[in-house]
């Protein structure tokens, strides 16, 4: 929903600052605008107001997830990057060692593919624990 722009009050020139001043006869006085109104400007009550809140709070709740978003995925790409940094160390060391076949790398950063039979996972500490 598009919210409309705020229009000021015109007022004819010359006019602008045409007030009635009556002493109500108790100490106070009312001030009547006495100008014309070419034009009424928006009028700032709840009809005005309360889309503009409505589409803050909207907004409010879109982004209120994201920074943990964000950080998770900081985070896996972290785990990722240490991920490949171990299978690299461990191929480069075989191929220098002559050993290429039957190469196996496994991080255990989480257990996201692997199922655990005998052991225990630390979600925590991301640590893996055997018996």
């Amino acid at each position: 929903m598009m919210l409309p722009h705020f229009e000021d009050e015109q007022v004819r020139i010359g006019e602008e600052n045409r007030y009635r001043i009556t002493d109500r006869g108790d100490g106070t006085v009312d001030i009547v605008f006495t100008g014309q109104v070419e034009r009424p400007g928006t009028p700032i009550n709840k009809a005005t107001l309360n889309p503009m809140v409505d589409k803050i709070n909207e907004l409010e709740s879109r982004t209120e997830g994201l920074e943990e978003a964000t950080l998770q995925q900081v985070h896996d790409l972290q785990v990722n990057f240490i991920d490949l940094s171990i299978e690299f160390e461990t191929l480069k060391g075989a191929t220098l060692n002559g050993v290429t076949a039957n190469i196996f790398v496994e991080t255990f950063q989480t257990l996201n593919d692997i199922e655990m039979i005998h052991g225990s996972f630390d979600v925590t500490n991301e640590k893996v624990y055997l018996p």
